[in-house]
């Protein structure tokens, strides 16, 4: 199974059964090229031989979704990367925002200005904010009041989304699009898992095309843990 995986989606990819509240699921992870980190997620799957046409399939889907819309990450890493843009700052709701929230604390940690909504210090938005919204549906209420008060205010909107037609896509400037994939697992729970790895993949571009080292990244953790 892991050389059939490696075969078909490349090196970076492995799996291996963790336990997780009592259950031995399936764990993926993505080791990023030159030996720079890896992230990691448990897919609702029982590790046992019986599943491994559907764990292959897992990754084999996940692998999908980070390559198809390559170019509109590139386009997010550029922009991001530009200098146009004094301050990031991100919405999202329920899980979802906690996604986003991971996202944005990390883009800290990298050197931007970088705020989630609810922050108390959360700052005003204006023509040189770049905004991310994460929503599958693109129709999430809150998310998309916060968005047209953005792009009111001339603010860059990337969207990651799995609907370019839905309102949030319409609204966006950028939009990361993802196709819906079955599940068994409860309500959003893959989207909110696939976009946390998506994040992570994101970050380790930016980091790569602004040249940082893990020390000046290490150095902006916070200390009061």
């Amino acid at each position: 199974m892991r050389q059939s995986i490696k075969n078909t989606c490349g090196t970076g990819w492995s799996v291996r059964g963790r336990e997780s509240k009592g259950e031995l699921l399936t764990q993926v992870t993505f080791r990023y090229p030159d030996n720079q980190g890896r992230t990691a997620a448990n897919v609702n799957l029982a590790w046992n031989a019986k599943n491994t046409t559907k764990i292959i399939t897992a990754v084999e889907q996940l692998n999908d979704l980070m390559t198809q819309k390559n170019l509109s990450l590139q386009k997010a890493v550029e922009l991001i990367c530009s200098g146009n843009f004094d301050k990031v700052v991100g919405f999202g709701a329920g899980r979802m925002g906690y996604a986003m929230r991971a996202f944005i604390m990390r883009l800290s940690h990298i050197g931007f200005e970088a705020y989630m909504i609810g922050d108390t210090n959360f700052p005003r938005i204006g023509l040189r904010t770049l905004v991310f919204v994460n929503s599958s549906t693109g129709e999430t209420p809150t998310s998309l009041l916060y968005a047209q008060q953005a792009k009111n205010e001339g603010a860059c909107i990337i969207g990651i989304t799995q609907s370019n037609q839905s309102t949030l896509g319409k609204l966006s400037d950028q939009v990361i699009q993802y196709p819906v994939i079955e599940t068994k697992q409860i309500m959003k729970t893959l989207p909110e898992q696939f976009t946390f790895i998506l994040f992570d993949v994101l970050c380790e571009a930016i980091i790569r095309n602004l040249g940082r080292s893990r020390d000046f990244i290490s150095n902006n953790h916070s200390i009061s843990e």
